[in-house]
């Protein structure tokens, strides 16, 4: 295995937060854009215990958000998510306590690309006046990048690591709940 690009703080880091909690949530955005006011249109979650260095599922939340606007061709070709799909689904007002509900049923979060994810969290906190606080968080793209050197891949995105972590396996990338089963086995 190669070396962590960060040795110390990170695996360190790492190894610390993993004994220190029993459970953690892997999760997921799909959004109607990148900006920041951008509405998250599939929020996906997997509740995991932590058993040493293997991961047991407890729980999960998958929902469809309705960002009540049309989205954005790209946003459709990327995601494969319309604006039928998401007509009768709740609105981020209604769909924000069940999700922050299940944010706070364990205090360690994972995500690829973590910091994107919280934003977009934080984002809907604010517009529906709801309380969010922020948990221990893993960023599993930071660890990706530690653990695989440049040399190896072409870039750091979850498609690209996963299929070099696990070649055989196959995934719907840019499904949120597809992008979480991938982040968890990665």
């Amino acid at each position: 295995m190669e070396e962590w690009r960060n040795i110390k703080k990170n695996k360190e880091s790492f190894l610390s937060l993993i004994e220190d909690h029993k459970e953690l949530i892997i999760f997921d955005t799909e959004t109607n854009g990148l900006k920041k006011d951008a509405k998250i249109i599939q929020f996906s979650a997997v509740k995991y215990r932590i058993d040493r260095f293997s991961l047991q599922e407890v729980d999960m939340l998958d929902l469809y958000i309705n960002p009540e606007e049309p989205l954005p061709a790209k946003i459709v070709e990327l995601t494969g998510i319309t604006d039928e799909m998401l007509a009768s689904a709740k609105t981020e007002d209604r769909a924000a306590d069940e999700i922050f509900s299940f944010m706070r049923s364990a205090d360690l979060w994972a995500g690829y690309n973590i910091s994107f994810d919280l934003s977009k969290l934080a984002a809907m906190a604010e517009r529906t006046g709801r309380y969010y606080q922020e948990d221990d968080t893993i960023d599993v793209l930071q660890m990706a990048r530690d653990c695989i050197p440049r040399n190896k891949v072409t870039d750091h995105k979850l498609g690209t690591i996963t299929k070099y972590l696990f070649p055989d396996d196959h995934f719907q990338f840019h499904s949120a709940i597809e992008d979480v089963r991938a982040t968890a086995k990665c």
